[in-house]
């Protein structure tokens, strides 16, 4: 399972002539994000990313409402590094998607990602939901500030030195 993922991730860029071979890849990596072992589902998080990257908007148009559910799911992964990786996954397929349909997941990505600024205390799950909001944030446009007010708090008190001691490293 671990190689099946990882050899889609490797191969990813050759798929984008043919429809039928990505969309096998991805709902292969689909199964394998929600696996029981924390690998494999790090290496399906790590190859639907490169998917969202080396295949741009059609894929991330076509498989969003099929990819967010999984992500946001794997974004509260009680492995850390699988949680961040599905955050960074996150990240690109948000990077692809167009305003309109940024604004459909936008209430279901923020709450997950204001949970993971109050809960966790991993270096690369913050880092990685910080890159994901400002992500989000720059596609929405304006759309976004109705949001602001909500991830004010857990950022300046990630700013102020307030949250935890690793956290304080990152800074």
């Amino acid at each position: 399972r671990l190689a099946s993922a990882m050899a889609v991730r490797a191969a990813v860029e050759y798929l984008a002539d043919d429809a039928a071979a990505t969309d096998g890849a991805a709902a292969l990596l689909l199964g394998l994000a929600a696996d029981g072992h924390m690998r494999v589902r790090y290496a399906a998080l790590y190859a639907l990313g490169q998917m969202c990257h080396d295949l741009r908007g059609s894929f991330a148009e076509s498989w969003h409402p099929r990819l967010a559910p999984v992500l946001l799911r794997a974004c509260v992964d009680p492995v850390e590094r699988v949680a961040a990786k599905a955050t960074s996954t996150l990240e690109a397929l948000i990077g692809e998607l167009d305003r309109a349909t940024l604004a459909e997941h936008a209430p279901a990505i923020l709450q997950v990602f204001l949970e993971r600024l109050r809960a966790s205390s991993h270096s690369g799950v913050l880092v990685a939901v910080m890159e994901a909001l400002g992500a989000l944030a720059v596609g929405m446009g304006p759309a976004f500030q109705e949001y602001y007010g909500g991830f004010m708090e857990p950022l300046l008190a990630f700013v102020a030195g307030e949250a935890t001691a690793e956290a304080g490293r990152l800074r």
